[in-house]
């Protein structure tokens, strides 16, 4: 590990004291960080990690903190071993899996997946048979955000270049360094729970201080729906 080559794992961890003590099971991947798990219907175990050591590494040209999509690995054995999956990829016309802090959730209706900047999206897919052909579908959060909260309130909508499809990856991007996601109003993290039988709740932030004056200030939204992500409006 060097200043120009930063060296980052992900590694199992195993308890089989209800969490009371740990030990190592298995290393993941040695070029990643920020993980999430999660066992899919056949059996297997899902990691995505991000990936965006842009600038850093020579076969990821970009400016520090470029955005990239995230990688998945695989495990038949209960996590012993993995097998390296690829980037994710999404479906026709929808951005693929990428951004910082992944969650991915099993539901009754299938899986999700979620991430911040650049962007805030929720990805889907019905079943493993898409997860393995990168169908993931993207839903846009910051949009769908503009079309319910925007209207009414012109100061709480997401600039264009957040509400990004297009222009997501900020190595290929117009955008100076990683402005376009700097400039996003939203710290670009998300928090994603499945709360039973398909319902999903996903909240965001919006950095109302960046668009408003004062008092107003970070403001954080909550979304609640169903697997597939029919949302309804986002309530603060």
């Amino acid at each position: 590990m060097n200043a120009s080559h930063p060296c980052y794992a992900v590694v199992l961890m195993e308890s089989i004291d209800r969490g009371q003590s740990w030990q190592y099971s298995s290393t993941v991947t040695e070029a990643g960080s920020e993980a999430t798990l999660e066992r899919l219907d056949d059996g297997r175990l899902m990691v995505v990690t991000r990936y965006d050591f842009g600038g850093h590494i020579p076969d990821l040209p970009g400016p520090p903190g470029a955005v990239t999509p995230y990688r998945q690995h695989f495990s038949s054995d209960m996590g012993r071993s993995w097998a390296y999956g690829g980037e994710m990829q999404g479906a026709d016309g929808s951005p693929p899996p990428h951004s910082v802090m992944p969650t991915l959730k099993r539901t009754p209706g299938g899986y999700v997946l979620t991430g911040g900047r650049t962007g805030l999206y929720l990805w889907t897919c019905p079943d493993t048979a898409c997860i393995d052909h990168g169908g993931w579908t993207a839903t846009n959060i910051a949009a769908h955000h503009n079309a319910v909260v925007g209207a009414t309130d012109p100061l709480g909508h997401y600039l264009p270049n957040c509400v990004n499809t297009t222009d997501w990856d900020v190595r290929n991007s117009t955008a100076s360094g990683s402005g376009s996601a700097n400039t996003c109003a939203s710290s670009g993290y998300i928090g994603l729970a499945h709360l039973g039988n398909g319902t999903l709740l996903l909240c965001y932030d919006h950095a109302s201080s960046k668009v408003r004056p004062e008092p107003h200030g970070w403001e954080v939204y909550c979304v609640c729906g169903q697997m597939p992500a029919h949302t309804y409006g986002p309530r603060r």
